[in-house]
C-alpha cells in the first residue's frame, strides 16, 4: 500500500423512524397489511465521503480488502498507541477485489442505501411469491 487519503469525515445526529409492525402478534395473516407502528429514535448519521487507497502491485490476483475507521486519540487528546486503538477500530468496509491493483476509491453513499420497512418487504415478498408458476406434478 503506497497511501491512502480520505475526505473529511463529518457525522451529526438525526432522527431514524422505522416500522416496528413486525412486533405486533395478529390473528390472521392477512391483517398484517392493517398494521402500521412506527418508532422514531436518533441515531448517528454522516455526511457522504470518500476513500482512495493506491496500491502497487504487478500481479493480477483476487484480494479481499477490508476498511477500518480508528481513532487516534482518546476523549482527552491524549495520543493512543496503536495497539491500544485497535480495541477501538470499527470495519467500514469489506469486499472482494479481482485484478490488479492500483487504484481504488469507493463512496461512501455505495454501503447502504437505506432500510426496506418489513411491511414493504412482506408486500414485495407476497407479490413475488402470487407470480411464481406452480410446479409441473
Amino acid at each position: 500500500m503506497e497511501n491512502v487519503e480520505v475526505s473529511k469525515l463529518h457525522t451529526y445526529m438525526e432522527n431514524f423512524e422505522f416500522s416496528v409492525s413486525s412486533t405486533i402478534n395478529v390473528v390472521k395473516e392477512e391483517d398484517i397489511a392493517g398494521v402500521n407502528m412506527h418508532v422514531r429514535q436518533p441515531r448517528l448519521n454522516h455526511r457522504p465521503f470518500t476513500y482512495k487507497i493506491e496500491v502497487t502491485s504487478d500481479k493480477t490476483v483476487d484480494a479481499y480488502v477490508r476498511v477500518f475507521l480508528v481513532p487516534k486519540t482518546n476523549y482527552l487528546g491524549e495520543e493512543l498507541a496503536l495497539n491500544e486503538r485497535r480495541h477501538y477500530a470499527v470495519e467500514l468496509d469489506r469486499f472482494l477485489y479481482h485484478g490488479t491493483f492500483n487504484n481504488i476509491q469507493k463512496q461512501s453513499t455505495m454501503w447502504f442505501p437505506g432500510l426496506l420497512h418489513c411491511v414493504d418487504l412482506y408486500t414485495v415478498i407476497s407479490v413475488s411469491w402470487q407470480s411464481v408458476p406452480p410446479k409441473d406434478s
